[in-house]
């Protein structure tokens, strides 16, 4: 199905990226640890039988077919915060935000705590403590939707959060949904991005257009996933590197793209890209 107010589905690309990448990254997290989701919505969706076949036809290194197998023969497709519950089990504290008395019903049915501190999903860098947030907003260049891309507001806004990502103590996982990457709007993420670079470490995977899927979405828009790590020694970088390759490399194979490791994203066609900035500081 499709996600509300937006046209792309639930279960697209980018949602298996980032989510195959959540699997992974929530390994690292220490006994006793937070996450944070703080644009959590629906603890499960809807999906479509093509984005069934899809995730059940995965290459077995693609860790999210067997995280989310039962849920699919079940109709259903495991969100973010479900998936972290399923992940970190009891050995980890599993935090969400949303102003929805419904949704934050369920989170509690589920042992999931909601974070009272927190008003809105952007501020989510400014809280203290978190070992992993997990940023996926619907519109990371449009952060208020009643103000235009471009409006002074919401590049503030945007601006504020790139500032307290690059200084944030934990780790981030940020997902972006970018409409044209020649932009003015993507072209100051670009900006952003060489900010994280000069300051932190941070791994980028780039999903292309997929103009023959039939998946909602996968032809109007490129998925990028970023990982910024929280400081750790060189033999654990190279550990989680290889982790995140591998997951990269499996969801290349599950959308039948090449696979290429590059400097900077060029938005290719039928190429996943993989690309590692920066270094701490």
């Amino acid at each position: 199905m499709a996600v509300p107010n937006l046209d792309y589905e639930t279960g697209n690309a980018g949602d298996l990226m980032r989510h195959e990448w959540l699997c992974r990254v929530l390994d690292w997290l220490p006994d006793g640890g937070r996450f944070l989701d703080p644009f959590a919505g629906p603890l499960t969706h809807q999906p479509s039988r093509r984005v069934r076949i899809r995730l059940t036809s995965a290459p077995a290194e693609l860790r999210l077919r067997h995280l989310q197998l039962k849920a699919l023969n079940n109709g259903r497709y495991l969100g973010s915060t479900m998936l972290a519950r399923q992940v970190l089990a009891t050995r980890a504290v599993v935090r969400s935000y949303d102003d929805e008395e419904t949704r934050r019903k369920a989170y509690r049915e589920h042992d999931i705590e909601i974070e009272e501190a927190l008003k809105r999903g952007f501020d989510a860098p400014l809280l203290k403590g978190y070992h992993l947030i997990n940023f996926d907003p619907a519109n990371l260049f449009r952060p208020d939707p009643s103000k235009v891309a471009l409006d002074p507001d919401n590049q503030d806004r945007v601006r504020a959060f790139w500032e307290q990502a690059t200084l944030y103590k934990g780790a981030l996982l940020i997902y972006v949904v970018n409409p044209d990457p020649q932009s003015k709007i993507v072209q100051r993420y670009h900006e952003y991005l060489a900010l994280v670079r000069r300051r932190r470490l941070a791994y980028q995977v780039v999903i292309p257009l997929l103009p023959g899927s039939a998946v909602a979405g996968e032809d109007r828009y490129f998925y990028e996933v970023l990982y910024l790590p929280e400081k750790h020694d060189a033999v654990e970088a190279a550990w989680r590197r290889a982790s995140l390759v591998e997951g990269a490399r499996a969801m290349a194979r599950t959308l039948h793209l090449d696979y290429a490791e590059t400097e900077a994203p060029g938005y290719a066609s039928d190429i996943l890209e993989f690309i590692t900035m920066g270094g701490f500081a």
